[in-house]
């Protein structure tokens, strides 16, 4: 089965692998052998929190690489009639009175999102303060699942946890 997502998010998730490798290599940098105090230290209390360390790595790191060896990418239009894959939304997130609280940028990225752990963060989700800078969602997350299909005008609610409710209007599709 394979994951669709667009470009601008399939080519920030390389970088993410490539950086968990990096983590990856300089923790075995960090294991390897020490002759300083007399061989290894594989007897020791750091190296064993160094290998746990090093298994949580790596299998953060093969998810992540079988996610993207699964992956399909999606080209983004020009234009868009409703939101799908690859529409960057600018909504509104809209108050009891009907009044717009919010604008946000919103890229609809795929239809799910890489596996995510603490190990890293990239820091690189984008806040959606603006079209160049969107916020990233799948369709199987909350906000995209409510937005998905939706038009210009049209009002949908994000259900975003069990007490939670957020509605949004969509203002543009680009």
């Amino acid at each position: 089965m394979g994951y669709l997502m667009v470009e601008s998010e399939y080519l920030r998730l390389v970088a993410v692998v490539a950086a968990v490798r990096e983590r990856h290599a300089g923790l075995l940098a960090e294991m390897g052998p020490t002759h300083e105090a007399g061989g290894g230290w594989h007897d020791n209390a750091a190296f064993d929190h160094l290998k746990a360390d090093e298994r949580r790595v790596l299998t953060y790191l093969r998810q992540l690489e079988d996610f993207l060896r699964d992956c399909m990418i999606v080209q983004r239009k020009d234009s868009y009639a409703e939101v799908e894959i690859g529409c960057i939304v600018l909504a509104a997130e809209i108050d009891a009175a009907g009044e717009a609280v919010r604008k946000q940028w919103i890229l609809i990225a795929g239809d799910t999102r890489p596996p995510r752990n603490a190990i890293l963060d990239d820091g690189d989700e984008g806040d959606g303060t603006g079209p160049d800078d969107p916020f990233a969602v799948s369709t199987d997350s909350p906000i995209g699942k409510a937005l998905m299909g939706a038009k210009i005008g049209d009002e949908r609610q994000a259900r975003v946890n069990e007490r939670v409710r957020i509605t949004y209007r969509v203002l543009e599709l680009g």
